[in-house]
């Protein structure tokens, strides 16, 4: 038989961005009249590194996406899914613009390879870029930052 010790104490539970769970579990053995303790080794999750892994795969996978961006470039059309309330949360202009939107959201002035960018920053709150990536594409993201926040 398991059972939980009846104290249960809550210490500082988020620590520098970390969830710490600790857990106190006896085994009781009657037959034996002991008690042997099991104490499980806390685990710290860093919390913002596992929300922002979590949220690039919800973009990366698409899963429940009710969005459709679809960017008209110079090198043809590209699709991308997302999800509103995330836009909505993370931008104060896009969340005006998708009040408003019936379809999809079609994107002229933004290369695809910017939108992408974008996308991430505002799922994971981190910017992939090649090292080498031009300062055309530098530019083209300065000047796509005002366009969404």
């Amino acid at each position: 038989m398991w059972s939980i010790g009846s104290a249960l104490e809550v210490h500082d539970v988020l620590v520098d961005g970390s969830l710490t769970i600790y857990i106190h579990l006896e085994q009781l053995e009657r037959s034996a009249q002991c008690v042997r303790n099991v104490v499980v080794a806390a685990t710290e999750i860093p919390i913002e590194k596992k929300l922002s892994r979590d949220l690039g795969a919800l973009l990366e996978s698409g899963t429940e996406a009710d969005l459709d961006i679809k960017v008209k470039g110079s090198g043809g059309i590209k699709f991308f899914k997302a999800h509103k309330c995330i836009l909505a949360a993370r931008s104060s202009i896009l969340r005006s613009r998708l009040e408003k939107l019936t379809g999809e959201l079609v994107v002229e002035d933004i290369s695809s390879d910017a939108v992408q960018i974008i996308l991430k920053y505002i799922y994971c709150g981190t910017v992939d870029m090649d090292m080498n990536a031009g300062l055309e594409l530098v530019t083209e993201l300065i000047n796509a930052s005002s366009k969404v926040n």
